[in-house]
């Protein structure tokens, strides 16, 4: 049980968890208002569909240790704590999700939202992994932002604009899903620090 409130405590687990709960509450309060995509379409969809980018990104920089040399040297099985960790915080921020989006009517719901959840976090994940853990964020933000700027919900090819298509939208449900293995892949294997390069 030691090495569980290490692990824990090294990963500020209890806090995120207050950020997620915190970004639940905060979207509750935000409720259907609508964003408007850009200024040539009157395609809108509602803020709560970027809240996931909140949660993805307070999931992905807990992944973060701050005893990173302990963890390259530690003989656990760390892996299996990684993934446990990301799958316990997807869940609950899944129930948040669900939750405060039950009641939004139209294309864009809780599939959708649940959907840009998946998406979100991989790509967080992937982005701790293959650039730095401090920097997790980044990605998944421009990913959203380009897609809000440029996505149509309409469009129906290549759906890289995936975090604004309809909540119907398979290509973009199993885009989300791709990238949402990838990144349980990555995550597993811990976050890009810069004491990573000193050591290659």
């Amino acid at each position: 049980m030691s090495g569980l409130i290490l692990y824990a405590r090294s990963r500020r687990l209890a806090t995120t968890v207050g950020a997620i709960v915190a970004a639940v509450v905060l979207g509750a309060t935000i409720g259907p208002a609508q964003h408007q995509l850009n200024t040539a379409s009157e395609s809108s969809i509602p803020w709560l569909m970027l809240l996931p980018l909140v949660l993805a990104a307070a999931i992905g920089l807990s992944i973060r240790s701050s005893m990173h040399d302990l963890d390259a040297t530690s003989a656990r099985a760390l892996a299996c704590w990684r993934l446990g960790q990301i799958v316990a915080l997807a869940v609950l921020s899944a129930a948040g999700l669900v939750l405060i989006t039950a009641d939004l009517t139209g294309p864009f719901g809780s599939t959708a939202a649940l959907r840009n959840l998946a998406g979100f976090l991989g790509v967080t994940l992937l982005t701790g992994r293959l650039i730095a853990g401090r920097l997790a964020w980044l990605l998944p933000s421009a990913w959203a932002f380009t897609a809000l700027t440029l996505g149509d919900p309409a469009h129906t090819g290549l759906p890289w604009d995936w975090p604004v298509r309809h909540g119907d939208d398979v290509p973009a449900a199993l885009t989300a899903l791709a990238l949402a293995a990838l990144g349980l892949l990555a995550g597993a294997t811990g976050t890009r620090e810069p004491r990573d390069e000193h050591r290659s």
